[in-house]
């Protein structure tokens, strides 16, 4: 499981560095949209507790100390907490979104093939 998760964000490196900026909004998107959405669930009545133990003991921590953690915690926090639960998947999400959204706003990077062709271009043009 680690070991997955290490590959996705090196994975996530390669996109911020290929994509820039536009990989960036599409991460804090999706980060922001994930946090405003367990907030809203939490107001709307989610059962922290419930909620705190099937985190806990899906990522096999004592499930009783996260459902007593949520008692005094407020909802901003917990929603952060949950946010950060879902890391992997919104890794996923921002690695298939960015090239998406790229293409869309016309900032789809070059091919390799096509820099070198350009450079080629603009080197034989020089000379």
């Amino acid at each position: 499981m680690l070991d997955a998760l290490l590959r996705l964000q090196a994975r996530l490196r390669t996109l911020f560095r290929t994509y820039g900026r536009v990989a960036l909004g599409v991460w804090f998107s999706v980060f922001a949209l994930t946090w405003l959405g367990f907030y809203l669930a939490l107001g709307a009545g989610l059962d922290l507790a419930a909620f705190l133990r099937a985190v806990a003991e899906t990522l096999h921590l004592d499930a009783q100390a996260w459902a007593s953690a949520g008692a005094g915690t407020g909802q901003v926090v917990i929603a952060y907490a949950a946010a950060q639960v879902t890391k992997p998947l919104r890794i996923v999400i921002t690695l298939t979104l960015t090239p998406v959204v790229a293409r869309w706003l016309g900032r789809a990077p070059a091919t390799p093939s096509s820099t070198v062709v350009a450079a080629d271009t603009s080197g034989s043009a020089a000379s």
